[in-house]
């Protein structure tokens, strides 16, 4: 009966170290910023900072998610050492490639090169060594060779396993994604003509001199997106 007790004290805390990570972390403060945005649809996109709501498609490629191998658009992986009470994070790779967004009335290019903020929602989360290890045997291969690619120690002097900790997110193709930007309209072969005898346009999100790219996946997202529609 201790141990069950024990175990279930462990896990609310570490629930509610995840909350507090979720509530009041940098994702909480990206979406708070995307939220401060009037979300428009995307044929109603005019030269001024807004926020969409779409689904994302992919482009002209694909990335392939570090830890898990799934197809993606981007994805963000952090690792952080828990073996000794100093533990901090020790991995930490982020990678976004343009893509579009779709919602009922159009799409939109996202081109995220240069100043972007990204707040992906981590879908996978565990633990490697330890009693409470949960991950996957190929998981456990992938990430041990990120580790000591980026020469980072996963062995004691005696040589015990480190502890670590790991979130990975990913944007998904299909997925549901916010935007925060200034979108602009350039013409271009390949695009949509809004009437019969325009030239062709695309509608383009990228960053600018006055106002980031946020990119965001995460619950508060779509929340606010339901209460501040």
């Amino acid at each position: 009966m201790n141990l069950v007790l024990a175990m279930a004290t462990i896990a609310i805390v570490f629930f509610g170290v995840a909350v507090c990570q979720e509530l009041w972390g940098p994702r909480a403060r990206i979406n708070d910023e995307l939220a401060s945005r009037p979300r428009v649809l995307i044929a109603n996109v005019r030269d001024q900072p807004v926020r969409v709501v779409g689904l994302a498609r992919a482009g002209r490629q694909v990335l392939r998610a570090p830890l898990t191998g799934r197809a993606c658009l981007g994805y963000t992986l952090r690792v952080v050492d828990r073996t000794s009470r100093t533990a901090g994070v020790v991995l930490d790779l982020a990678e976004i490639i343009p893509f579009v967004v779709v919602d009922e009335t159009g799409a939109a290019t996202v081109e995220p090169s240069g100043a972007r903020v990204v707040a992906l929602e981590a879908d996978r989360v565990g633990m490697m060594g330890g009693f409470f290890g949960n991950v996957r045997r190929h998981e456990r291969q992938r990430l041990l060779s990120l580790l000591e690619a980026n020469g980072i120690q996963t062995t004691g002097l005696l040589g015990s396993a480190h502890r670590f900790g790991f979130e990975e997110a990913i944007l998904a193709p299909g997925g549901k994604v916010a935007i925060g930007g200034v979108g602009a309209r350039e013409t271009t072969v390949d695009g949509e003509r809004p009437a019969l005898r325009s030239s062709p346009e695309r509608l383009v999100f990228r960053h600018t001199a006055d106002q980031a790219l946020l990119i965001s996946t995460c619950r508060e997202a779509r929340l606010l997106d339901r209460m501040k529609a």
